[in-house]
């Protein structure tokens, strides 16, 4: 009996710790997904519907200059302005940058990972303006790869003929 008390009263908790506080202020209807979710570029560029208002936390290769401020799935699209392969990017004045104080010049150019909110705008007979607005956190993409074999290859390349 006095376990049901313990989860009843838990359970209860759970449900008051999770409703809206309600004040003078005008409580916004919103269907914005509140929880942060990893999600690939592409699957952002594919299904923006699915995302859009969501937090999102995605990685690609950034531009950041004048009018080009969007993130790439790859440096070529990038360096070629691929845009049906990017989305993009504003920033929220709230920005923290990892590490702290690195200036946001430095991640023009590079592989990163950026987390805001993702919006898909829906123009009339035209593809979805795809936007991540209101970012909040960058960082550098850490590379898993340098290129170099793991493995002595000129002991595997004595063998191959020519």
């Amino acid at each position: 009996m006095h376990s049901k008390l313990v989860k009843s009263f838990l359970l209860l908790m759970l449900f008051f710790q999770q409703q809206p506080v309600l004040s003078n202020s005008v409580v916004e209807k919103s269907t914005v997904d509140k929880q942060l979710r990893d999600v690939s570029l592409v699957s952002l560029l594919a299904c923006p519907e699915k995302y859009d208002g969501s937090l999102v936390r995605v990685s690609g290769f950034l531009h950041d200059k004048f009018e080009d401020k969007c993130l790439y799935l790859s440096k070529d699209d990038a360096d070629y302005a691929i845009t049906a392969n990017s989305i993009f990017v504003t920033y929220s004045k709230t920005l923290k940058p990892e590490p702290a104080g690195f200036p946001l010049s430095q991640f023009d150019g590079a592989y990163v990972v950026l987390e805001g909110k993702f919006q898909a705008v829906k123009i009339p007979q035209l593809e979805p303006e795809l936007s991540l607005t209101e970012v909040t956190r960058i960082r550098r993409h850490g590379r898993s790869y340098d290129g170099v074999r793991s493995t002595d290859s000129k002991r595997f390349d004595a063998s191959v003929k020519p």
